[in-house]
């Protein structure tokens, strides 16, 4: 799973659990790359746009966005509340956009950029007791395909060469 590492990528760990961030990035190290941690919340505008910021002062440019950030939390939809709903999006599909948003202007001006978002079944099967998980995740799905697309359109234009893809 390191293999990026192996081949001395340079990588910016955020997790809003520190210890868990630094647990990452010594993998990271043992295996041969470079890696900080940085410790923001990506459900907001100033958080999303850390982990780009961090990339670029310490390594010069940012490549890859993997936004793999996700909170789960199950209630059946008839105990769902309101902020359980907005914090599950907040991370999962809000924190996917303003990453994506605070790296592609980098991309853009770089004329290279990779974007990875992971996505889960549920978000195009559902998930019974997590509504606004599957939510969140059929969200990032559409996120991402409609980045790909428009990216797609702009390369065939000429104006772009940034690379969107999902994981499920």
């Amino acid at each position: 799973p390191w293999e990026a590492a192996e081949a001395g990528a340079a990588v910016v760990v955020n997790d809003l659990d520190s210890h868990h961030a630094a647990e990452v990035a010594a993998e990271v190290l043992r295996a041969g790359g470079r890696a900080i941690t940085v410790t923001s919340d990506i459900s907001t505008e100033e958080g999303a746009s850390e982990p780009i910021e961090a990339a670029i002062d310490e390594f010069g440019r940012v490549d890859i966005v993997v936004n793999n950030a996700g909170v789960l939390r199950s209630a059946p939809f008839a105990d769902m509340t309101t902020v359980v709903w907005d914090h599950v999006i907040a991370v999962n599909l809000r924190g996917t956009f303003l990453v994506t948003l605070a790296a592609w202007p980098h991309f853009v001006e770089r004329g290279y950029g990779r974007i990875v978002s992971t996505t889960s079944n549920s978000g195009l099967l559902g998930i019974a007791g997590s509504s606004a998980y599957a939510a969140a995740k059929a969200g990032v799905y559409g996120l991402t395909r409609s980045l790909a697309l428009e990216s797609a359109r702009a390369k065939a234009a000429g104006k772009s060469a940034v690379r969107v893809t999902r994981s499920a």
